[in-house]
C-alpha cells in the first residue's frame, strides 16, 4: 500500500488538536460536545491505526495466490514497527533521563516498557511525558490484534469486530458504576472501540464493493453523529457511547480519505502543508509534550544556562514567563527537532523496512511467490 496523502493530511489534524488542547490558552482548550478536542485528536489515531494494520495484515495472509506463513508475516511486522515506532521514542524518552529532568527520570521504567498509562492510573496524570500514554496503548494493542489477525479463521473475524467495538463501552458502564478509582479511557480495552471501527471497515472493504462501502461510511456518520447527541447526558450506559460515536465518524472520514475526497475538505486534507506536517506528525507527537521540559532544561540547568545568557543581553527573566513567548519557543522545539528527525533519523530507519517484506520476493527456490513491493505506513 502506498502512502496515502490525505490520511497524511488528516494526521496532521488529529496532531494539531492534541497539541492545541495542551497548549491552548487557558479556558479555551477546545470541548466538543463534552469532549476535549485533543481526546478526538487521539482517538482519529487510534481509528486509523485499526484500519491500516488490520489492512497490511489481511492482505500479506489473505491477497497472494501463496500465503506467506503467519510467523513470517508476523516476524516482519514487529521488525516493521520496531523501525517505525521505537528509534525516537527511546531515544527522546533517554534524553529526557540523561538531562535529569523530573519527575521523568522517576518514571523512566513506565515509559521504556510502555506502561506509562499503568503508571497514570498509580499516580497522576500531571507528569512530564503523560501525552505518551497513547503510544502505551498503541503497543499494547500491537502485542495481541496481529496475533488475532492472522490465526482467527476468516469467517470469525467480523465477529470479532463487533466483540472489539463493544468492549470499550461495556468496560466503561462497569468502571463508571463501580468504586474503582481508574479512568478506563487511558487503558488499552477501553479504546478498542476505535481500533474496531477501524478494523472494521478495513475488514469490510475487502468484501464490499466501493459504492457499498460508501453507503456504509455514510451511515456510521449518521449513527455516530446520534451516538454522540445521546451521549450528551450523564446517564451512564449512554455515556460509556459518546467515543463509539467518536470513531464511527472518524472511521467514516477515514475511508473518504484512504479513496480521496474532493471539495474543501479534499483541499484541506491534501495541501502540502497538511500533507508534510502528517508525514512528521510522529515526531510532533512525542516532542510536543516534551518542548517546555527541554526548555526548562536549558534555561535553568544547561552548562551555560539560558537565563545567564538572557542577563547578559539585558533581557528581563519575566520573559520566560510570558505565555506567548513559551508558545513561540514550544512550537520552535517542537517543528525544528521533528523536521531534523524525520530527514536524518527516522526517515532513513523506515528506508530498511524494505529489507523486510510481507511478502517475499519470488527466488529461483521459491518461484510460486510473487514479488510485490513492501507496504508502508
Amino acid at each position: 500500500m502506498q502512502r496515502l496523502s490525505q490520511l497524511d493530511g488528516l494526521r496532521a489534524y488529529a496532531v494539531g488538536a492534541v497539541v492545541w488542547a495542551h497548549w491552548a490558552p487557558q479556558g479555551i482548550h477546545g470541548d466538543i460536545g463534552g469532549t476535549n478536542i485533543g481526546a478526538i485528536g487521539v482517538q482519529i489515531f487510534f481509528v486509523l491505526s485499526g484500519f491500516l494494520i488490520t489492512g497490511i495484515l489481511l492482505d500479506a495472509r489473505f491477497k497472494q495466490a501463496t500465503p506467506t506463513p503467519s510467523s513470517i508475516v508476523l516476524r516482519q511486522f514487529y521488525i516493521r514497527r520496531f523501525l517505525r515506532i521505537f528509534p525516537l521514542y527511546y531515544a527522546t524518552i533517554f534524553l529526557m533521563a540523561l538531562l535529569n529532568i523530573e519527575p521523568f527520570r522517576e518514571s523512566i521504567f513506565w515509559h521504556a516498557t510502555y506502561l506509562q498509562n499503568v503508571y497514570q492510573q498509580l499516580t497522576t496524570r500531571d507528569i512530564w511525558g503523560s501525552h505518551l500514554w497513547s503510544l502505551a496503548v498503541e503497543e499494547q494493542f500491537y502485542l495481541f490484534w496481529p496475533i488475532l489477525m492472522l490465526y482467527v479463521p476468516r469467517s470469525k473475524l467480523l465477529w470479532l469486530m463487533f466483540a472489539s467495538i463493544a468492549i470499550s463501552p461495556i468496560s466503561k458502564i462497569v468502571v463508571w458504576s463501580s468504586s474503582l478509582q481508574i479512568d478506563p479511557n487511558l487503558l488499552t480495552f477501553g479504546v478498542l472501540d476505535c481500533f474496531g471501527v477501524g478494523a472494521l471497515l478495513s475488514v469490510l472493504a475487502r468484501q464490499l464493493s466501493t459504492d457499498r462501502m460508501n453507503t456504509l461510511a455514510v451511515w456510521f456518520i449518521g449513527v455516530g453523529v446520534a451516538l454522540f447527541c445521546l451521549a450528551q447526558t450523564e446517564f451512564i450506559p449512554l455515556l460509556a457511547l459518546r467515543q463509539t460515536g467518536v470513531a464511527l465518524i472518524s472511521g467514516a472520514i477515514i475511508w473518504g480519505a484512504s479513496l480521496g475526497l474532493g471539495g474543501p475538505l479534499g483541499f484541506m486534507l491534501q495541501n502540502k502543508v497538511a500533507v508534510y506536517l502528517g508525514t512528521i506528525s510522529y515526531g510532533i507527537y512525542i516532542l510536543h509534550g516534551l518542548s517546555l521540559a527541554l526548555w526548562q532544561w536549558f534555561y535553568y540547568s544547561a552548562p551555560i544556562p539560558g537565563y545567564l545568557i538572557f542577563s547578559k543581553l539585558g533581557i528581563p527573566d519575566t520573559l520566560n514567563e510570558n505565555y506567548w513567548f513559551l508558545l513561540f519557543v514550544k512550537t520552535a522545539i517542537t517543528l525544528g527537532l521533528s523536521v531534523l528527525s524525520w530527514h536524518f533519523f527516522e526517515k532513513p530507519l523506515n528506508h530498511l523496512k524494505r529489507h523486510f517484506p510481507y511478502i517475499p520476493k519470488k527466488t529461483p527456490e521459491n518461484p510460486s511467490l510473487e514479488t510485490q513491493p513492501a507496504k508502508t505506513r
